[in-house]
């Protein structure tokens, strides 16, 4: 649910796994933000067109939830985090909170395409096997060339047309920064909130040789832009 203020003309993108909810709840709260839109856009066949959690800005303007005027005069903002480290998070979520949310059968993960795959593919695989099988390209790999994802940013969707970057490592101090742009001086704490349990704290922990290098190779973009390292 990116998170609107007319009145502080500001729009946050939420990057999923970089403590947006908690950003999301400390605008609500403290900065007359809003949830937009509200509840998640579906096709015909009930799957997601538009996620109301975690919607880009091109999303939110193909589907004419925002107009083009309106979006350039408003101070939009999102964060990044260490692909390291916000990888580990997202398989450890895969096998554990979104596999128990599959019992649901109201959840969101059963709007989303190809979602089930993904949790299939966390459950049944090391850390390193499901980075391989991520990233790899194609179903088959020979034994002597493996082909991976073009490099790129792992947030691309959500820093394409953001005016501003939040770093998940000094999530506070940025936050208070892009407070200050939109013209609120008092300080809003964020709140811990969705933190994911049964992730051991260091993210290097999970990675192999063989796993830091495709990570190295696939998200070389995000490295050496945002200085971020293993």
């Amino acid at each position: 649910m990116p998170i609107l203020s007319r009145r502080h003309r500001f729009l946050f993108l939420m990057a999923p796994g970089t403590g947006c909810t908690a950003v999301g709840k400390a605008l609500v709260d403290g900065a007359s933000g809003e949830l937009f839109p509200a509840e998640d856009v579906l096709d015909e066949q009930g799957l997601q067109l538009v996620d109301h959690k975690h919607a880009t800005l091109q999303r939110l303007l193909a589907n004419g939830l925002l107009a083009r005027e309106e979006a350039a005069g408003l101070f939009k903002f999102t964060t990044i985090r260490n692909p390291f480290d916000a990888l580990v998070t997202q398989y450890v979520r895969l096998r554990t909170t979104w596999k128990e949310r599959q019992r649901d059968p109201h959840s969101f993960v059963h709007r989303q395409r190809h979602t089930a795959r993904r949790i299939e593919l966390a459950s049944r695989h090391s850390f390193e096997g499901w980075v391989e099988r991520t990233f790899r390209l194609g179903g088959v790999r020979s034994r002597v060339v493996r082909r991976y994802r073009s490099p790129g940013h792992l947030y691309q969707g959500y820093i394409d047309g953001a005016d501003f970057l939040m770093r998940y490592e000094r999530l506070q101090d940025d936050f208070d920064q892009a407070l200050r742009h939109v013209g609120i001086d008092r300080p809003i704490e964020i709140p811990q909130t969705n933190v994911t349990a049964g992730r051991h704290p260091d993210h290097r922990s999970y990675y192999t040789p063989r796993a830091r290098a495709i990570v190295e190779k696939v998200f070389e973009p995000d490295l050496e832009r945002f200085g971020y390292s293993f």
